[in-house]
């Protein structure tokens, strides 16, 4: 929710930033917050202080499936952020 809450604050400041350097401002704190999402998801699937075996054991496979799925497809995204920040450099 706090990521999520500082994204939204994050666009919210949007309209004023509309230059390059804005726009470039943004996009690197959106890869901070992407990059910290991205590694607590690791994590979840990992370790046992956020996820107990108890519950692990408890779930569908398809929700590890598509925790897989959603970690493989942060290559591609992290691919096309580095293409977006190089043309705003």
């Amino acid at each position: 929710v706090t990521q999520f809450n500082a994204i939204n604050y994050e666009l919210s400041k949007l309209y004023p930033k509309l230059s390059k350097e804005g726009l470039l401002d943004i996009y690197c704190d959106y890869e901070k917050l992407y990059v910290s999402f991205l590694n607590f998801l690791m994590d979840f699937k990992t370790n046992d202080a956020l996820l107990p075996e108890p519950l692990k054991s408890s779930l569908p496979p398809i929700f590890f499936g598509v925790l897989s799925h959603i970690i493989d497809e942060a290559g591609d995204a992290i691919a096309i952020g580095e293409k977006i920040h190089q043309y705003l450099k």
